[in-house]
């Protein structure tokens, strides 16, 4: 998570953050995006389909929390999404490992 802070942060002086030094730099909103379309993918191609009230409900909490604490809902979505990811990939490995039984 320190990466990810140092990677999106803007309060330091410039040439000391990890996206100075970097020629490619992606900003937060592309990275949450990205992030947001990957698992519903993965999720819908693999008829997961849960995941869409999951999506509905993390952008409505990141919404009713208040504005002056963008970072904090920025982390907090990125840090679902993360959630959200590692137990999909649980999911698909565990139903690989142990087929359903039809």
């Amino acid at each position: 998570m320190n990466y990810l802070k140092k990677y999106f942060s803007s309060d330091e002086p410039q040439g000391t953050t990890i996206r100075d030094k970097k020629i490619f730099y992606l900003p937060m909103a592309t990275f949450k995006g990205i992030l947001e379309r990957f698992i519903i993918s993965i999720c819908l191609l693999n008829n997961i389909l849960p995941i869409l009230t999951v999506f509905g409900a993390l952008k409505i909490g990141t919404r009713l929390s208040s504005k002056d604490n963008i970072i904090a809902n920025d982390y907090f979505l990125i840090g679902n999404l993360c959630s959200i990811l590692i137990s999909v990939t649980y999911y698909l490995i565990f139903s690989l490992i142990y087929p359903p039984h039809s």
